[in-house]
């Protein structure tokens, strides 16, 4: 505690008590609310001031340590005075030029204070505006410069701070990644954060960053977090505005939360649950209404030298979860059931030996309208298609004495046979991003894991329109905002199947569908041995499998890394018996155990091929196919187009495998492996392969993936009946059809999204006509040209 100060601050006190001083109204302007931040102060030459409602000091040392500060071309502007702010040494007041307030306090007329200052005879002047929204724990500020005098000017501008948050004149430093910079203690943080790039930063003593200030050149981005001091903060921009009104604008926000004065990692495990984070750093877990899953919060704790850590409890409108530390390895997790889900705050508390520090995780928004996007033939959901927010201009939401022209029905007025008013695409418009009328700030979204989607709107009439891969177009019914609308469930109407004559489509709304589609061409109910499981997202571990799911009689299935995917779950317990196995393609970093905890929890046997790198992993893949080849195909395994290419043709040379290199290396444990297996004959597929080995004499290098697809299929498919197609742009529908073409024995060729290329579409021309064609994915992986292109060379 500073002596000095605390008795200046008595005296200050006394003085407004025995004269009854009152600033007029004039003097300053201030925002009130109901809180958190229940007063919001910026006087005419822009010292801050903010009350917080759980606190009976304010959140900066006697109210007004706190401010806006410009350098330009060697002169520092800023308030005229700054509570014990002597480390500032001279520098020129502003000038006030006026300043007025309004605004309803809500997000789409949020509260504002606008202050014009002049910077001395600079010919700049500096407009600020303050913005904030009753209910928020932060308020923003946008501070634009304007030089209207005959040069150029440059410098910095600064906010900076004296913190006494909580009614506390000590405290931790915080910083962040996003660039903040904050003072904290054992009850609250406060941090100004930066909304725009390029800041730099410094938190010290108060008298140390008032003098870094005063040095107006750029912060040194340093914090003494973990010393208990009499703190300060400030965040600078470097700024040019050149002469002739140019203007230069910075902007950030002053953001007031719970404290977490040892930074603890945190992370948010929901499949189906988007994640975002606003300007001011607060987190939203955009939760659907009705939750379809439980939301899991796993803390790491940061050790204090000397504190042991004894529990960590995860707090949720009213009740507590204790977390566990099953591994004792430093990682505590706590699960919110999804029937306990509220639309409150998520906090934590971690006690050690030394005490007990609490810290915010974020807050459960419910959104609506929301609602579930299924596929109308199947009911299946999907996940990934795009669904567009529209507004109508002019219409209102019905009432009871309200149901007239250019109104919507609402929860309240619709009929029994639920949301049938057509929406009135000819008056509606997209609604706006940054327009303040809808959170997430997001439109288009795509659907989650469950097929589900949802904002939050102000008052009006919505509707939304959805595209999918694989499915005609929809506009959804008008609907009216208030009530909640969270059942505006809308099914699409598949056009995938044949796409021409003698031409099949196997496709669904995403890459997972796709290949479930894939495996339903081929495999009847219970009828595999087997599944083989990849990554949906990413390809190095899978490479090899599709000639192991030919081998072992079963499917190549895909999902995310972090959880058995519904719908794959619903394709494998289709296709494979009870007690059937299943093959991870990868380790817990490609496929997480959560994977394998679902699958046994379905009644699956669950085993991994899973080296320590890709290469390893396609050793041990090659090793389970054929255990003693007769051939070996080697494509490099930083690409998918040469490896896929090659695994749709090792069924038909049977006692065959795929390896892979690292680009023009031979890993030590393939060369290990080709010695092992002297015997065998090999081909190269592609140029980087070819390299490797230097097996000019027996490989296949085109002069682009589709024409080394075109070279394989005529050495090894000299007579095909049928053939299929995949795109040559990315990886999933090739891998799940390498192994549905390497069980129909016919050469898979691949292709750019927009047609064939010459090369390929040669060789079936050639070879036409053909009696059968597949085409792996949707028009975004293949278009209706090349679907035409297939089917001319279909008899």
């Amino acid at each position: 505690m500073n002596v000095r100060r605390r008795w200046a601050a008595i005296v200050l006190s006394a003085l407004c008590l025995v004269f009854g001083l009152v600033v007029p109204a004039s003097a300053q302007a201030s925002i009130t609310s109901t809180g958190p931040l229940t007063t919001i102060t910026t006087t005419p030459d822009l010292n801050c001031a903010v009350n917080h409602v759980d606190d009976t000091a304010g959140e900066f040392y006697a109210n007004t340590a706190c401010g806006t500060f410009v350098a330009l071309n060697g002169t520092l502007y800023g308030p005229a005075s700054i509570p014990a702010g002597s480390a500032l040494g001279s520098y020129t007041p502003y000038t006030s030029a006026g300043q007025t307030s309004g605004g309803g306090g809500n997000v789409n007329d949020p509260y504002r204070i606008t202050t014009t200052v002049t910077l001395g005879d600079s010919g700049v002047s500096l407009t600020q505006v303050d913005t904030y929204v009753t209910g928020q724990a932060s308020f923003r500020t946008d501070i634009t410069l304007t030089n209207n005098g005959p040069s150029s000017v440059s410098g910095y501008v600064y906010r900076a701070a004296d913190c006494y948050l909580a009614n506390s004149d000590s405290g931790f430093g915080s910083v962040g990644g996003d660039g903040r910079i904050g003072c904290t203690n054992e009850t609250r943080a406060e941090e100004f954060v930066p909304i725009t790039g390029g800041s730099t930063y410094f938190e010290g003593g108060y008298s140390e960053t008032w003098s870094m200030v005063a040095t107006q050149q750029a912060l040194p981005n340093t914090c003494r977090c973990d010393e208990r001091i009499d703190n300060g903060m400030a965040l600078a921009w470097n700024v040019t505005a050149v002469s002739g009104g140019s203007q230069v604008t910075v902007s950030t926000a002053t953001s007031f939360g719970t404290s977490t004065t040892t930074t603890d990692q945190v992370e948010v495990v929901q499949a189906s649950t988007g994640i975002s984070t606003n300007a001011q750093g607060q987190v939203t877990f955009n939760v659907s209404r009705p939750s379809t899953r439980d939301l899991t919060i796993t803390i790491r704790p940061t050790v204090v030298p000397g504190c042991d850590i004894l529990s960590v409890t995860i707090f949720h409108n009213g009740l507590s979860y204790p977390a566990s530390d099953p591994e004792g390895d430093g990682t505590w997790t706590a699960t919110i059931p999804r029937s306990q889900l509220a639309e409150a705050d998520i906090t934590y508390s971690v006690t050690d030996t030394c005490g007990t520090r609490t810290g915010s995780v974020g807050r459960v928004t419910f959104y609506d309208p929301s609602g579930v996007i299924t596929d109308a033939s199947t009911g299946a959901v999907i996940p990934d298609a795009t669904v567009t927010l529209h507004n109508v201009p002019g219409w209102t939401a019905q009432t009871a004495s309200n149901t007239g022209p250019q109104t919507c029905e609402t929860v309240d007025t619709r009929g029994p046979g639920g949301w049938t008013q057509p929406a009135p695409a000819s008056d509606g418009v997209v609604a706006a991003v940054s327009s303040g009328t809808f959170t997430p700030d997001v439109n288009p979204q795509q659907t989650d894991l469950d097929g589900r989607y949802g904002w939050d709107v102000v008052t009006g009439c919505w509707y939304v329109t959805v595209a999918a891969t694989g499915y005609a177009a929809l506009t959804s019914p008008v609907v009216g905002v208030p009530p909640e609308v969270t059942d505006l469930d809308l099914a699409l109407t598949p056009t995938g199947g044949t796409t021409a004559s003698g031409v099949t489509r196997l496709a669904g709304a995403e890459r997972i569908a796709t290949a479930n589609a894939i495996s339903q061409d081929l495999w009847a109910a219970g009828s595999a041995d087997v599944v083989l499981l990849a990554r949906h997202d990413n390809f190095p571990d899978s490479l090899a499998g599709g000639p192991l799911a030919v081998a072992a009689g079963g499917p190549l299935l895909l999902t995310p890394s972090s959880g058995l995917f519904v719908t794959t779950a619903q394709e494998i317990m289709r296709v494979l018996p009870s007690g059937g196995h299943v093959l991870l393609l990868g380790g817990v970093a490609a496929l997480s155990e959560d994977v394998a905890f679902d699958l046994m929890d379905l009644g699956y046997t669950v085993s991994r091929a899973d080296g320590a790198t890709r290469y390893e992993t396609a050793v041990m893949v090659a090793q389970m196919t054929a255990s003693s080849p007769s051939t070996i195909f080697i494509a490099d395994g930083n690409t998918f187009g040469d490896a896929l290419v090659a695994s749709s043709v090792v069924p038909a040379m049977g006692n065959a495998t795929v390896v892979l290199t690292a680009g023009t290396t031979l890993p030590a444990s393939v060369a290990d492996y080709l010695d092992a297996n002297n015997g065998a004959s090999w081909f190269t597929i592609g140029q980087a392969a070819t390299a490797a080995l230097g097996n000019e004499d027996a490989s296949f290098v085109g002069v682009d993936v589709p024409d080394t697809s075109r070279q394989v299929a005529e050495a090894f498919y000299p007579q095909p009946t049928g053939f299929a197609i995949a795109s040559s742009e990315n990886f999933p529908d090739a891998l799940a059809g390498s192994a549905h073409a390497g069980r129909l024995l016919i050469p898979l060729l691949l292709s750019p999204t927009s047609g064939m290329t010459s090369s390929v579409l040669g060789y079936l021309q050639a070879n036409a006509p053909f009696q059968t064609a597949y085409l792996y994915g949707g028009t975004a992986a293949l278009s209706d040209q090349v679907a035409q292109q297939a089917a001319n060379v279909v008899g």
